[in-house]
């Protein structure tokens, strides 16, 4: 990392900026993300590497999870990666839901199926 640390302080930079535009996109949107701080929404670059194969120490991407009460939220929310090597995406979900929310989130895409499937078919979705 020391190699790399004035290079990785930009790039962070730049996506910090990238992230509190989105933030005050969202919250302008919905106001229940006013006040959310750049770190309840960006993840760390540091691996838990307690029970991973790869030991490297650090995550080869930037990430942020959008939701009301920031990344550890239960509620449902977009999310950007940001990775070299054409691997960068935007998605949304829900990040590590407690079994009670999965179920909750299933059981309503069961109960209204055919608003979900809308919504995914949507040219303006995809």
């Amino acid at each position: 990392m020391d190699d790399n640390r004035a290079w990785y302080k930009d790039v962070r930079e730049e996506f910090v900026v990238f992230v509190k535009r989105l933030m005050r996109i969202y919250s302008s949107i919905n106001p229940a993300f006013h006040g959310l701080k750049i770190g309840e929404v960006m993840f760390r670059i540091n691996k838990d590497v307690r029970f991973s194969k790869d030991k490297s120490p650090y995550k080869p991407r930037l990430s942020a999870y959008f939701s009301p009460e920031g990344k550890k939220s239960p509620f449902i929310g977009p999310y950007i990666h940001i990775q070299p090597g054409n691997n960068s995406f935007i998605g949304g979900g829900l990040h590590h839901p407690e079994p009670w929310v999965l179920k909750a989130f299933r059981r309503h895409i069961a109960i209204d199926h055919h608003a979900f499937t809308k919504i995914l078919t949507r040219k303006d979705f995809t």
